[in-house]
């Protein structure tokens, strides 16, 4: 494991950390280019998966999903960040050059928190996927604007992906219906 992924592994770590200190089981699943894929379980004990990246100034771009969410949480985070608990944020996501897209977040401490619906995740990993840069701008404060690279983002939703796939319940997947009983053959 190199320096860089042990340091991601610890940074997704504590992004789950909250008041319990032994909650978080995090593993890297795979890195590529900048970007890493991570999975284990968080805060509550459910299963999560995520991707990320970090950059210069101790900034780290984080996308996690919960088993049992359809939505998915965007975590920007800056070590020299002190966030009023609850505060809002308002930000816009800007893949290659395309219009931005104004997001509603939360901040606290040293993090801002959007939370995705489905319908927004799909366009969302679609262009952290396919594009080449992303450039995050705060609307308030005095942040400048973020600029990171995408290459080997793909691999990383990849592994994302599979991660989320294990979420199947044992038995193989659920189905909408009721088996019929078996036939009981009588000699």
């Amino acid at each position: 494991m190199t320096p860089r992924t042990a340091a991601f592994i610890a940074v997704a770590s504590a992004a789950l950390t909250c008041a319990t200190p032994a909650m978080a089981d995090i593993r890297q699943l795979a890195s590529s280019g900048r970007w890493s894929a991570y999975g284990g379980t968080g805060d509550d004990n459910r299963p999560l998966c995520g991707v990320g990246t970090e950059g210069a100034e101790g900034r780290r771009i984080l996308i996690q999903q919960y088993a049992g969410d359809t939505g998915i949480e965007l975590h920007l985070k800056k070590d020299s960040w002190d966030i009023p608990p609850n505060t809002p944020v308002t930000l816009q996501v800007q893949f290659d050059g395309v219009a931005p897209e104004p997001m509603q977040a939360t901040g606290s401490d040293h993090q801002i928190v959007v939370n995705m619906t489905f319908d927004q995740s799909v366009p969302f990993m679609h262009d952290l996927r396919a594009d080449r840069q992303i450039r995050v701008f705060f609307l308030s404060g005095n942040e400048p604007p973020w600029t990171g690279g995408l290459s080997g983002s793909g691999r990383a939703i990849d592994a994302f992906n599979t991660c989320r796939g294990g979420w199947v319940p044992a038995g193989g997947p659920t189905q909408p219906f009721s088996p019929a009983p078996p036939v009981q053959s009588h000699p």
